[in-house]
């Protein structure tokens, strides 16, 4: 039995695999195409991640209801609830 190098898939003369087909065309369209415009929310979330970065932004808007939280339960009775 004959070993034939054209049947290797990483072989240049290789016949290419749907996978690489698809990936091929993939990577033509999105040259060709131009990217989308950005909607409102995206140029917002841009925006704010730029100026505080994301991390941050997270950890201040998961500390805020804990503060609240904390502010609502040494408030007692008179305590301001949304």
């Amino acid at each position: 039995m004959a070993h034939d190098p054209a049947a290797h898939p990483h072989a240049r003369n290789a016949r290419p695999t749907h996978l690489r087909r698809t990936i091929a065309m993939a990577r033509r369209r999105r040259r060709s195409a131009p990217p989308p415009p950005l909607g409102l929310g995206d140029r917002l979330a841009d925006g704010v991640a730029a100026l505080v970065g994301s991390w941050r932004f997270i950890l201040v808007q998961s500390r805020l209801p804990a503060l609240q939280m904390v502010g609502n339960a040494a408030a007692g009775g008179s305590a301001w609830r949304p």
